[in-house]
């Protein structure tokens, strides 16, 4: 099939050709006579008849032309997979939840001049899911008292808080010590706060893990 492209024939230009020196009436000098301006021959029409690869070519790119943006974005897409671009991480939005709570612990010193932390008992750590230097929110149940620190790993049954924050407590409170995590809208139904009730003697009495419930 013959290509319906084909380039329109020019026809021969014509030119007035140069200005004349004797018609300059102003006093300027003439412009410069270059010759005759010659004209390009006229152009036949092209045809494609021989070249079907050409044809194929242009209706390739017309199909482009009309379907790259959606097929750019479907590609695009695809090429992504399951990872986030940088447009989804600031348009995403992320909630604090409680991750982990140990619930009436009791202290078993408090030291001023060691440096800032809590030194938790590490099996209760491990049944808590805390990592050491992780932070955690400490509540003071018999003054009130709130601050922010971090996990140190200590030796059974030892509730220490150590550093500036020793002056809030005294030995033999009750606390409660609280981590967080922040969560994309599609882990909250997955997600299951893990609290761990103690005993007298600073003795894990239950754990139990609780889910996100809808209002």
């Amino acid at each position: 099939m013959a290509c319906p492209l084909a380039c329109v024939a020019h026809g021969p230009a014509t030119s007035a050709g140069p200005t004349d020196s004797s018609s300059a009436t102003d006093g300027r000098a003439p412009p410069p006579n270059y010759g005759p301006i010659i004209s390009p021959p006229p152009l036949r029409a092209l045809r494609v008849d021989s070249s079907p690869w050409f044809c194929d070519f242009l209706r390739l790119f017309a199909a482009i032309l009309r379907v790259a943006p959606a097929g750019l974005h479907r590609a695009c897409a695809r090429a992504a997979g399951p990872t986030r671009s940088l447009l989804h991480f600031s348009s995403a939005v992320f909630r604090t939840f409680l991750k982990a709570k140990i619930h009436r612990a009791t202290l078993t010193a408090a030291d001023p001049d060691y440096e800032g932390s809590i030194t938790l008992d590490r099996a209760v750590c491990r049944e808590a899911g805390l990592l050491e230097y992780e932070q955690v929110d400490v509540l003071d149940i018999n003054n009130g008292a709130r601050f922010t620190t971090y996990v140190i790993y200590g030796a059974k049954g030892e509730f220490q808080v150590n550093g500036a924050a020793a002056r809030l407590v005294n030995v033999g409170d009750l606390v409660i010590v609280l981590a967080y995590c922040r969560l994309a809208e599609a882990e909250i139904a997955a997600h299951r706060a893990r609290l761990v009730l103690m005993g007298p003697g600073n003795v894990i009495a239950t754990t139990k893990d609780q889910p996100v419930s809808a209002p």
